[in-house]
């Protein structure tokens, strides 16, 4: 059966940069990485790629920003000031600070969800956090394997 809009897909599935380096490696003998194929749950690019596989058929594929996270968006770089901060938290460039964002197709009314994020810059009157997906702005490339299509 070819996967198509609905099919439930299980993947062996790996990333690597522009330089070959693994970024996650998901669908390994322990953790197969599912899906519902339609449902936007992949990059663009690679959600086409699949579609009309088999289970047992390999995949490579090489995803522009345009067609995997989007483009990094500098107005996605948000200064939190460090009155709305914890007194005693201690923050550094790298570290994940959690924050509560309302996801873009919540009801209204519904509770935010809590997230971390990455900070990027810090100085005495703000925190600058990347609210940007951490693969944004670059090309990648996927291979594996599909192992089931129901």
């Amino acid at each position: 059966m070819p996967i198509q809009s609905g099919s439930v897909v299980t993947l062996e599935l790996s990333a690597f940069d522009e330089d070959g380096v693994a970024i996650e490696e998901e669908g390994t003998e322990n953790e197969p990485y599912n899906y519902e194929h339609g449902l936007g749950e992949l990059p663009p690019g690679l959600e086409t790629t699949l579609e009309g596989l088999n289970a047992g058929d390999n995949f490579e594929v090489r995803v522009d920003p345009a067609n995997g996270f989007g483009e990094h968006d500098p107005e996605l770089l948000i200064a939190i000031p460090r009155e709305e901060l914890p007194e005693d938290m201690e923050v550094e460039v790298g570290d994940w600070l959690p924050i509560e964002m309302q996801p873009e197709t919540a009801e209204e009314g519904a509770e935010p969800e809590e997230t971390e994020v990455p900070i990027v810059s810090i100085d005495d009157e703000a925190v600058v956090v990347d609210l940007n997906h951490p693969l944004a702005g670059q090309t990648l490339t996927f291979r594996g394997k599909v192992l089931t299509v129901e």
